[in-house]
């Protein structure tokens, strides 16, 4: 995996925005935070590869490439009220701020890399929600159905063989105990929603930048209960076009750290 940077696919017809609470009033005052995604790693990192691969009872699984389409990324402010500056408590719509759906490409050693910065209304913020999602258009609101059409336009360009029902892309290699190692390309049908307490609070400040890491355990999706690994080459989309399904278990693999000092 690329260790220098996340290449982000957005959708060209939308700027990468934060919807405020009220367009006529706007936020008066706020801060920035700093949206980046990594995985867990160790010091034995191997430049390119998961950590450590991951040995299982049966073979030892190799991630090379990890890639997610990410429908939604929201903050809620700290016991569903609005920021300080909204005169509604009760608007919901105070509540939730959203960016645009995007393909990011998480980078496997456990470097920290920007996926965006947001501007936030000053306040705490006590949740972080994100939306893993494919690229059916399935929302009924006609905003969303062009954002995920030139998105998937987008994607197509680079990897013309995405299902629309996939959300997730993984490239490696499995090495069956005594065998061979067989590579794959394996797409996921993961539709989640992820959503991450944020304790203590995130704090946004004026002036300020915060940062907040998505944190990735990829290998947690993959690991059986009897110690094996999932073979993912008997999931190669290019010789079987199988999509695998991982709805449940994907869930596991997502924590989150803040830096708001």
């Amino acid at each position: 995996m690329l260790s220098t940077s996340i290449r982000l696919l957005t959708v060209a017809a939308l700027a990468i925005a934060i919807a405020a609470c009220d367009s006529s009033t706007g936020p008066s005052e706020g801060g920035e935070v700093e949206i980046r995604f990594r995985s867990t790693t160790t010091a034995a990192a191997v430049p390119g590869l998961l950590a450590v691969p991951v040995a299982g009872t049966n073979g030892i699984l190799e991630l090379t490439d990890l890639r997610m389409v990410i429908a939604e990324l929201e903050f809620e402010a700290l016991d569903g009220t609005c920021p300080s500056n909204s005169s509604d408590d009760d608007d919901d719509d105070c509540e939730e701020i959203e960016l645009p759906p995007r393909l990011v490409e998480v980078p496997l050693d456990g470097s920290p890399l920007a996926v965006t910065t947001a501007d936030l209304p000053a306040g705490a913020y006590d949740e972080f929600e994100l939306e893993v999602e494919d690229l059916e258009d399935d929302e009924g609101d006609p905003g969303y159905a062009q954002a995920i059409a030139t998105l998937r336009s987008t994607i197509a360009a680079s990897f013309p063989d995405w299902p629309e029902e996939a959300s997730v892309r993984v490239e490696g290699s499995f090495t069956p105990t005594g065998g061979q190692a067989r590579p794959f390309v394996v797409y996921i049908d993961a539709e989640v929603e992820v959503e991450l307490d944020l304790s203590p609070p995130l704090q946004v400040r004026e002036g300020v930048t915060a940062g907040l890491d998505v944190v990735l355990s990829p290998e947690r999706w993959f690991v059986l209960e009897d110690g094996s690994v999932l073979d993912l080459s008997a999931f190669d989309f290019p010789t079987t076009g199988v999509l695998l399904e991982l709805e449940v278990e994907i869930e596991d693999g997502f924590e989150v750290e803040i830096d708001d000092d």
